[in-house]
């Protein structure tokens, strides 16, 4: 998109050769040249090419989303025991159906709903989205949601078995980059990482911690399962 400058005196001195729209506005049409752009109905009025905005190549792909609401309506069994995998499966669903780029770096690792890597929109970190120093800190984050631009958005570090002192450390790592930061882990270590977030270095930065456990990832999940099915329903997709 080019971003053009002129003379706002000269447009309004001649706006009664512009084409008036229904709201009351004003409509012309542009003439675009290398350095700017002239006013068609305004001959006299240039425009200096000042700067260009380029925008992603992402597009998003809408057949893939169906794919994605299907495999969140699996039915799966409630006494199933969930692995670190079908959590991470979880996240990167919600993200995909909420128009988030979605990213993980066990694209090999098995889940209930499929292959993590197959379930992702992105097999690697979004070119030119992290500054090079956060990269191979972000690159192991268990799951990452970015914006159709490629900037990321929100992290999550799913603490199942493991320590969740390590996963506060990796987002610490990446705080800087203004990302919402998520442990994801069962409800008994909310005091644990209550206590964490107390120390050295995270204290600094507490409250940009956020914990939820597994209830209310699930709360999350089954909401978007009923939105997708209501949605279906209605657009008669059904």
């Amino acid at each position: 998109m080019d971003i053009c400058i002129g003379s706002l005196l000269i447009l309004m001195q001649n706006k009664e050769f512009l084409i008036n729209t229904k709201s009351g506005n004003y409509q012309f049409h542009n003439i675009i040249t290398e350095d700017g752009m002239y006013v068609e109905e305004i001959p006299s009025l240039y425009c200096n090419k000042v700067d260009e905005i380029k925008f992603s190549n992402y597009h998003k792909d809408f057949s893939r989303l169906k794919e994605i609401s299907k495999i969140i309506n699996i039915e799966i069994q409630d006494d199933i025991e969930l692995t670190h995998s079908d959590v991470q499966a979880k996240l990167i669903l919600i993200g995909s159906y909420l128009n988030y780029r979605t990213y993980t770096p066990d694209i090999s690792k098995n889940s209930i709903y499929g292959v993590l890597g197959d379930l992702c929109s992105e097999r690697e970190i979004p070119e030119g989205s992290i500054p090079s120093l956060s990269v191979d800190t972000v690159k192991f984050v268990d799951v990452i949601w970015f914006d159709e631009e490629g900037y990321p958005t929100h992290a999550f570090e799913v603490e199942h078995t493991t320590d969740i002192t390590k996963g506060l450390l990796r987002l610490y790592q990446i705080h800087k980059l203004r990302i919402k930061m998520f442990i994801i882990s069962e409800d008994k270590n909310k005091d644990k990482f209550n206590r964490e977030v107390q120390k050295n270095p995270f204290v600094k930065i507490k409250n940009e911690f956020i914990f939820k456990n597994y209830i209310e990832l699930d709360e999350f999940f089954q909401s978007v399962k009923l939105f997708s099915k209501v949605q279906d329903k209605f657009l008669n997709k059904i």
